[in-house]
C-alpha cells in the first residue's frame, strides 16, 4: 500500500512491507531504499510493516518496489481502503496455516522420539522425510530472507534461525546417512530440533501478526464507517450504485437519509444535517446546505443530499487521519533509538557467542560433537533480536491506536514517549484556555442615552466588522429582538482596534479605548463603571457618536468547562503550567487566577511566546506547548511537544505533533495519561526482552552445567524460549492495551 503523508512540506511515501522482524531488518531496508536517486531519506518498521520515504521530485514507486524485493522483502500491492487491518488479518492467517503444516510434520518426529521407535531404521527415515518436506515449504521463507540479508552484508534474526534450522537438519542427515562417521543416536534429536525450531518460530510469527492485526484495528474501526458503494448521479438524471472505486472527484453523488457519506464533498442540492462525531467528537448534528462541506464515513440526518465529490478513497480526511497514524507508529521514539543501538550489534555478538562457546566445548573438553552442535545451535535460536527490536513499536503502535479511539490524533510516536516526561506545559490563552468566543458579559449607556437606540447603532456597525467581539455584539443584540439602526455611509475596519462608520458629517466609532483616543473622543465619562468588569478580566469596547461616548460594553472569554479540572490534573502529575497570551494584563491574570496557571505572561508578541519557551528549555525544563494550530505555529515548533487543539475535516493539517480532534484541551488529561501508560510498557517490554536474552543466551551456551551438569537446553526447546520472549512483548503489548481501554 502506498499513500502520501500530508502533514511535511517535504514529499513523503508510506510503503508497505512484508517480511522484516527485527532493526537489522529494517537498516537493510532503508540503506537499500536510500541508494534510489532522489530518495531523501527512509525510515523503516517492522512493527508497523512499512517504510516511511522522503523524496524530492516524482515518486519512483516501481524502483521502491524491486529494490524492496530484491533484498528478500515483499512490498504489498494496493490494498482496499476500507480496511487498514485485512493485509495483517491476512498475514496471520497466512502464519497460522504454515503453523498448522509444520505442526502437522513435527509430531511424528516426536512421537518416533519419545515413544521409543528412536533406534528403529524405518523410524529414522520417517524422521528424515517429514523434516525434509518442511525445508521448502515452512523454512524457505527463512533461508530466502537470510541469504539476500548477507548479499548485502547485514545480518539479522533470519540469519541466526536459518543456521540454527540447516545445522540441525545437515548434521541430523549427515548421521542418518553416514551412521559409521558420526554418532547415529543423535540423528533422531536433531531432527526434532530442526522440526521444533520451524514449529515454534513459525508460533512466534503467528502470535506476531496477530498482534499487528489488533493494533491496526483503531484504524480499521474508522475506515470501516466509509461505504465502499455509492449512488451516482448520471447527467441525464437517473441515479446508479456503484463501486466506490469508480467515483472520481466532480462527480455528482446521492446521500439518502441515515445513510453515511461515501467521500468528502460539497451539498450542491438539498438541506439536512450531519454526524460528524467520528473527527470533531461532537455528538451534535451539524446543519448541512448548498455549500457545506461534508465528511466521509459521517452520517447523512434526515434530508437527501446530492453532492459534489472532492474527495474520494486516501483524499479523503478520515484516510489521511489513518495515514498520519501510521506514520506515527513508523517513526523513531527515543527508546527506539537506544533499542537501534543495542539490536546494531546484537546479531554478530551472538554470532561470536555461539562459534566461542563452540570452540570451547569442543576443544577443551571431552563431550560429544553432538553436545557441542546442541550449545552452538541452541545460542543462535535462543537470542530474539525481534522481541528487542519490537519492544518499542508495539507499544507505540498500541498507545496511538488508543489514543485515536478517544479522539486524540499522535501524529509522531516519539511525542507520546516525550508528553509523559514534560516538566512545564504552557498554554496559549484565547482558544485553548478559553472558548475562542468571546459573548458580551455588561452593557453600561450614558445617562441621557436611549438603551434600545444604542444598541441598534452597536448592531449597524458590527454588522460591517468579522471581529469577534463585534459577532458576539451581533449574538447578543439579536438576543434582544432590536433592529439595526439605518444608518447609510461607509464603514472601515481598524486592524484589531474597531470599526469606524462615516455618513455625510456624522462618524460612528466602535472599538476600544485606543481608537477612541486616537479619534479624539474622550471616555472618562463611562470608564469607571466598567473598572469592575476590567477587573476581572473583561475587555471593553465603546460606542461613540461625533466625539461623544454612547455606551460601554464588557466582553469576557469563557473559560473552557473543563480547562480549570485538567490544570489541576496537570499539578496532580507533578508538571508546572504556564499561559503565555496576547492580552492585556488584567485579562491574562483573570484568566490564569480562575484557571489555576503558575505562570502568566501577558502581552506577548509571537517572538516572546518563543522566548519564553526558549528560557524554561535553557533551565533544563522539557517543555509542552498547547496552542490553536495556526497563530501559535512558531511556539508550537519551539516546544519538544507541540499539542494543537484541532477539530472538523481540516484536522489532518492542524499543526502540532499532537491534535486533540474532540473534547477540546480537556482531552490533554487523557493524553498525559495514554503517554505514561505507554512508557511503561515501553519500559516493561524492554526490560522482558533484555533480561531475556541476559538469561537465555549464557545457559543456551552452556553455563548453566556450571550449576548442574544436566541443565542443557536442547536446540528445539531453545527456539521454543525464543518464542516466550516474542511472547512476553506481545502480552506485555495486550495488557497495555488494556490498561487504556480503562481509562
Amino acid at each position: 500500500m502506498t499513500t502520501t503523508a500530508p502533514t511535511s512540506p517535504a514529499k513523503r511515501l508510506i510503503l508497505k512491507v512484508d517480511g522484516m522482524t527485527c532493526g537489522h531488518c529494517e537498516a537493510t531496508v532503508t540503506g537499500g531504499i536510500k541508494q534510489i536517486p532522489g530518495v531523501l531519506s527512509a525510515d523503516a518498521s517492522a512493527a508497523a510493516g512499512q517504510v516511511t520515504i522522503a523524496y524530492e521530485g516524482s515518486p519512483r514507486v516501481d524502483e521502491y518496489r524491486k529494490a524492496v524485493t530484491a533484498l528478500g522483502y515483499k512490498p504489498v500491492g494496493e490494498l482496499d481502503s476500507s480496511s487498514i487491518s485485512r493485509r495483517e488479518e491476512r498475514r496471520a492467517a497466512l502464519e497460522l496455516k504454515l503453523l498448522a503444516w509444520s505442526v502437522l510434520w513435527t509430531i511424528p518426529v516426536l512421537v518416533l522420539h519419545y515413544g521409543g521407535f528412536m533406534h528403529e531404521t524405518w523410524a529414522l527415515w520417517t524422521a528424515f522425510a517429514c523434516a525434509t518436506i518442511l525445508q521448502p515449504t515452512s523454512a524457505i521463507t527463512y533461508y530466502r530472507a537470510a541469504i539476500a540479508s548477507l548479499r548485502r552484508r547485514m545480518s539479522n534474526m533470519d540469519v541466526l534461525v536459518s543456521i540454527g534450522i540447516a545445522a540441525g537438519y545437515l548434521y541430523a542427515t549427515l548421521t542418518a546417512f553416514f551412521p559409521a562417521t558420526f554418532d547415529p543416536h543423535s540423528s533422531m534429536e536433531f531432527f526434532e530440533a530442526a522440526t521444533l525450531l520451524i514449529c515454534f518460530i513459525r508460533f512466534g510469527k503467528w502470535i506476531e501478526a496477530r498482534s499487528r492485526s489488533n493494533a491496526a484495528s483503531a484504524m480499521d474501526a474508522l475506515l470501516s464507517l466509509t461505504p465502499t458503494r455509492a449512488r451516482k448521479l448520471n447527467a441525464d438524471g437517473s441515479v446508479q450504485e456503484v463501486s466506490i472505486d469508480e467515483v472520481k472527484p466532480g462527480d455528482k453523488l446521492v446521500v439518502l437519509p441515515g445513510d453515511s457519506f461515501p467521500v468528502d464533498g460539497f451539498v450542491k442540492a438539498g438541506e439536512s444535517s450531519a454526524n460528524e462525531a467520528l473527527i470533531s467528537g461532537e455528538s451534535m448534528p451539524v446543519p448541512k446546505s448548498y455549500g457545506d462541506r461534508v465528511i466521509a464515513g459521517s452520517t447523512n440526518g434526515a434530508g437527501k443530499l446530492t453532492i459534489t465529490v472532492a474527495g474520494v478513497g486516501a483524499n479523503t480526511a478520515i484516510a489521511k487521519i489513518v495515514q498520519l497514524v501510521e506514520a506515527a507508529q513508523a517513526s523513531r521514539a527515543p527508546a527506539q533509538r537506544m533499542a537501534d543501538r543495542i539490536s546494531n550489534v546484537f546479531v554478530p555478538l551472538v554470532v561470536l557467542i555461539a562459534v566461542g562457546s563452540g570452540v570451547y566445548w569442543g576443544g577443551f573438553t571431552d563431550v560429544a560433537f553432538s553436545r557441542v552442535l546442541t550449545h552452538v545451535i541452541g545460542v543462535l535460536v535462543i537470542a530474539c533480536p525481534c522481541a528487542l527490536g519490537i519492544a518499542v513499536p508495539a507499544a507505540i503502535m498500541i498507545g496511538s491506536g488508543s489514543s485515536l479511539r478517544k479522539g486524540i490524533l499522535v501524529k509522531d510516536g516519539g511525542a507520546l514517549e516525550k508528553l509523559s516526561k514534560l516538566d512545564r506545559i504552557v498554554f496559549d490563552k484565547t482558544g485553548t484556555l478559553t472558548s475562542g468566543a468571546p459573548k458580551l458579559s455588561a452593557a453600561f449607556v450614558a445617562d441621557d442615552v436611549d438603551e434600545r437606540e444604542a444598541l441598534a447603532t452597536l448592531l449597524r456597525l458590527a454588522s460591517d466588522s468579522t471581529h469577534p467581539l463585534s459577532r458576539a455584539a451581533i449574538e447578543h443584540v439579536n438576543g434582544r429582538g432590536i433592529a439595526p439602526a439605518n444608518i447609510e455611509g461607509r464603514t472601515e475596519e481598524t486592524s484589531g482596534m474597531g470599526t469606524i462608520l462615516r455618513s455625510d458629517a456624522r462618524v460612528y466609532i466602535f472599538g476600544s479605548a485606543a481608537l477612541l483616543e486616537r479619534e479624539g473622543v474622550k471616555i472618562d465619562a463611562l470608564a469607571a463603571k466598567t473598572d469592575a468588569e476590567r477587573s476581572k478580566g473583561a475587555s471593553i469596547s465603546y460606542l461613540a457618536h461625533d466625539g461623544r461616548v454612547l455606551g460601554a460594553f464588557a466582553f469576557r472569554d469563557p473559560m473552557r468547562p473543563k480547562a480549570k479540572e485538567l490544570v489541576a490534573r496537570i499539578h496532580a502529575a507533578g508538571i508546572r503550567t504556564a499561559m503565555i497570551s496576547g492580552d492585556h494584563e488584567a485579562a491574562a491574570r483573570a484568566i490564569a487566577a480562575e484557571a489555576g496557571v503558575n505562570d502568566v505572561i501577558a502581552q506577548a508578541k509571537p517572538e516572546d511566546k518563543i522566548a519564553a519557551i526558549k528560557r524554561w528549555q535553557a533551565e533544563g525544563e522539557s517543555v509542552g506547548m498547547v496552542g490553536d494550530g495556526v497563530n501559535d505555529a512558531p511556539a508550537l515548533a519551539q516546544a519538544d511537544v507541540s499539542i494543537a487543539i484541532g477539530g472538523g475535516s481540516d484536522v489532518a493539517s492542524e499543526t502540532g505533533s499532537i491534535v486533540l480532534m474532540s473534547g477540546g484541551v480537556g482531552r490533554l488529561g487523557t493524553a498525559i495519561d495514554i503517554s505514561r501508560r505507554v512508557r511503561s510498557g515501553i519500559k516493561v517490554n524492554l526490560f522482558a526482552s533484555l533480561i531475556y536474552n541476559a538469561v537465555g543466551i549464557p545457559l543456551a551456551a552452556g553455563l548453566g552445567t556450571l550449576i548442574s551438569p544436566g541443565l542443557v537446553i536442547p536446540a528445539g526447546f531453545a527456539a521454543l524460549a525464543m518464542v516466550l520472549s516474542d511472547a512476553s512483548v506481545a502480552l506485555g503489548s495486550l495488557h497495555l492495551a488494556s490498561r487504556l481501554r480503562k481509562l
